[in-house]
């Protein structure tokens, strides 16, 4: 299961937690902030 919260970050559910790349952080118009929180 994907979960997607706007601009903000990715939840794919299980259980682990991940920010692999965090660019641009204030241009939250322009794309969504790559925090990653990965569920295994």
């Amino acid at each position: 299961m994907n979960v997607k919260i706007h601009g903000i970050f990715t939840i794919e559910s299980k259980g682990r937690l991940k920010i692999p790349v965090f660019r641009r952080p204030f241009s939250l118009y322009n794309s969504h902030l790559n925090f990653y929180i990965h569920s295994e």
